[in-house]
């Protein structure tokens, strides 16, 4: 209560910094912290509570970053305080240090140098396990002999063979065969060979029979083409028993079973899982916990990705494997930005950017950073974290990283209107001409207009054309975000001209099947720009406004005297813009207002009523807890399906011509993803258990049924970026 009542100042920040980490709270002393030394950078005792509260969450970097901030100011007592914390913090950041020097000694090995020895695979057994197997894929004769010791240290580690069984059986084939090999294979592992010169060498190892398969397998997994060669890898590896290998070729066996988002790819990954007993394989097994919070993340179920991103970078730790810790560490970043936790996110993110020595996960995280501050309204914080526009060779990001630093570059330059962020912006919307992707010129389009701010109305006309052009589909995922984004340039270009007809006009045009009633409503956040236009029985109105994002959540949305005016309306369709739909307080609950769809609502036939129950389906996912049965109901039901029965299929068929529906079900809400929302029912014979919103929106339902979801965050909002949506 006392941090509360503090004035909103450098000082006031750092106290309530000071506070929640006394409270144990250090997420909470990270966002504290990080407004206070953004309100003022010279403020030591800022930084010492960043330093505290950044080492709580084992960001190790972030926090002797702000400790060195600390001794930089000088000040009595802190510097001497601060040197030492710097120190401390070292010699915890020695081992993942020292990886480098193990790496260049591991390569060594390879070309034929002296072979790493029982300490170093007791400081980096992951890596220790690729250089020792690479070792021995490009040994012969007595070399052999000499990696025999350190393969049997990687056995005691394991408690299996498979190692010392490499040797042996390489043992027993003519030396100058696997000699013929080993400058090729060191190409491909080295990053020296071309594609097609590692499809040669994989052809020329299958030639030439099963004594050089350790090499084929190899070549497979080095050269990324275990998803193309999975069924070859597969059946050479299967004779070994080594769950090195295998757990790749399960992994990719599962994405390949299951792809695109397919629900039953993460009960698969979790089995997986379970078999993880032993630190031996905790690189392998820290890859698939990464893949299964990454397909997690993609149906928007972040607190579960969450906790598989965190144990990937525990097994990673376990391996001591600091660049596949920087990789799940990214992945951590991307879903606490998603939850809305920007000063967990931005730490997490800084930590790559100091440790990582690869150029493109390193722009990977400055963009995700940029996006960060952008989101905090931190203007000098995306200027200093956005990097060049144009990446230097090898670092190149992908298409979507590269779709948001324009966008990022762009939204800067359009709310601060200064004109080093607009040249800047005008740089990033050229790079999308090298785009490899048939939306770039759409990309670049909207970003023009975004930065004309209607003050260009070419540009303006070309992309309602564009609009007008290109409808919605579930299966453009890119095109649908660009139209969202072209919408919501238009209609607070709009709005910031008073033009509120034309607002509602672009309203209805992006979902033009909504009912439309005599009275209506559109509302949009861009960024910090509300827009308001409803249709009354008294005329047009409007409201547009600068806001807070972060005051989002308590704004009063509809200015009174708007709501006063559609007071009259028998009823009012409201069409709100993510992240505003859904909100149950944009009007009074006595006015007779509500969501406009997207789809027109079948006209119910008079003196139907049938009533159908979905009750205790039982998901194919062990993550979703058993669900208790429902309380004693007066409703009475002319269909029930319960346990095995309400599977996907079955409830479509019931919903078909039901009047009003329970479902009882777990819920689970994806905003990120177009139609990733679903409901978890029992599965249908080929495994499917989730009931999308895809699946529903093609469904025709005649009898416009009432359906009430008992479901687990059935009555979730979209918390942010693009989304809008409720029912299909």
């Amino acid at each position: 209560e006392l941090a509360k009542a503090l004035p909103a100042d450098a000082g006031a920040e750092s106290d309530r910094a000071a506070v929640a980490l006394a409270s144990n709270d250090p997420e909470r002393a990270l966002d504290h912290a990080q407004r206070a030394t953004a309100l003022d950078p010279n403020l030591a005792a800022a930084w010492w509570n960043l330093a505290l509260a950044a080492r709580a969450q084992n960001l190790l970097r972030v926090s002797r970053a702000a400790f060195e901030k600390v001794v930089s100011r000088a000040e009595p007592g802190w510097t001497a305080e601060a040197t030492a914390q710097i120190a401390a913090l070292d010699r915890d950041l020695a081992p993942e240090l020292e990886h480098a020097a193990f790496t260049a000694r591991g390569k060594k090995m390879i070309e034929g140098g002296l072979v790493i020895d029982a300490a170093d695979v007791g400081r980096f057994p992951a890596h220790a396990r690729i250089h020792v197997l690479d070792a021995i894929r490009v040994a012969s004769g007595p070399r052999l002999d000499e990696l025999r010791a350190v393969a049997k240290e990687l056995d005691a580690i394991s408690g299996t063979p498979t190692m010392t069984g490499y040797i042996d059986r390489a043992a027993k084939v003519d030396p100058k065969l696997r000699a013929t090999f080993a400058d090729r294979y060191r190409a491909v592992i080295g990053r020296t060979a071309s594609a097609a010169d590692t499809l040669k060498l994989i052809e020329d190892l299958a030639k030439s029979g099963t004594g050089v398969d350790d090499i084929r397998a190899g070549a497979i997994i080095a050269g990324s083409l275990v998803d193309t060669r999975l069924a070859e890898l597969t059946k050479i590896a299967a004779p070994w028993r080594d769950p090195w290998i295998d757990l790749v070729a399960e992994r990719i066996r599962i994405l390949a079973a299951f792809p695109d988002g397919d629900l039953r790819a993460i009960p698969a990954l979790t089995g997986v899982l379970a078999g993880c007993t032993t630190d031996a394989w905790s690189l392998r097994c820290g890859q698939v916990a990464q893949e299964l919070a990454r397909q997690l993340f993609r149906v928007g179920r972040m607190q579960e990705a969450e906790r598989w991103a965190t144990r990937a970078g525990e097994l990673y730790r376990r391996g001591n494997a600091p660049q596949y810790v920087q990789t799940a560490l990214t992945l951590l970043g991307d879903i606490h930005r998603n939850l809305g936790r920007t000063a967990l996110a931005g730490a997490e993110l800084q930590e790559v950017a100091l440790a990582s020595d690869r150029c493109g996960l390193r722009r990977h995280t400055q963009i995700a950073l940029a996006q960060v501050e952008l989101a905090r309204s931190s203007w000098p914080g995306v200027r200093a974290t956005l990097p060049t526009p144009v990446a230097e060779a090898g670092c190149e990001t992908s298409f979507e990283i590269q779709i948001q630093a324009i966008g990022t570059a762009v939204d800067l330059a359009r709310t601060t209107n200064a004109p080093e962020d607009i040249a800047r912006a005008k740089t990033w919307i050229a790079t999308a001409a090298n785009l490899n992707d048939p939306n770039k010129d759409a990309i670049a389009l909207v970003a023009t207009a975004r930065l004309a701010r209607g003050a260009d109305p070419a540009t303006t006309t070309k992309v309602r054309a564009w609009l007008d052009a290109n409808p919605p589909s579930s299966d453009a995922p890119w095109p649908t975000a660009i139209r969202r984004w072209g919408f919501a340039t238009l209609i607070a270009d709009a709005g910031a001209r008073a033009d509120w007809a034309a607002v509602l006009a672009l309203a209805e045009a992006e979902h033009p099947r909504a009912a439309r009633a005599k009275c209506s409503l559109a509302i949009s956040l861009d960024d910090t720009e509300l827009t308001v236009a409803a249709r009354t029985p008294s005329g047009i109105a409007g409201d547009h406004r600068v806001v807070s994002p972060e005051a989002i959540d308590s704004l009063t949305i509809v200015q009174p005297a708007i709501a006063k005016a559609l007071a009259g309306c028998d009823e009012i369709a409201v069409g709100a813009r993510s992240p505003l739909h859904g909100r149950a307080d944009l009007l009074p609950p006595e006015l007779a207002w509500w969501f406009a769809g997207d789809a027109p609502a079948n006209a119910r036939q008079a003196g139907i009523s049938r009533a159908v129950e979905i009750t205790s389906p039982r998901p194919l996912d062990a993550s979703l807890p058993p669900l208790p049965a429902p309380g004693a109901s007066s409703a009475k039901f002319d269909v029930s399906l319960a346990g095995p029965d309400a599977t996907p299929t079955r409830v479509l068929a019931a919903l078909a011509d039901a009047t009003y529906a329970e479902v009882h079900a777990h819920g689970i809400a994806a905003v990120a993803v177009d139609d990733a929302a679903f409901l978890a029912l029992s599965p249908d014979p080929d495994g499917t258990y989730a009931l999308r919103a895809a699946a529903v929106r093609k469904a025709k339902l005649a009898n416009a049924p009432i359906v009430v979801l008992a479901a687990c965050r059935a009555a979730a909002v979209a918390p942010y970026l693009r989304e809008r949506w409720s029912l299909p």
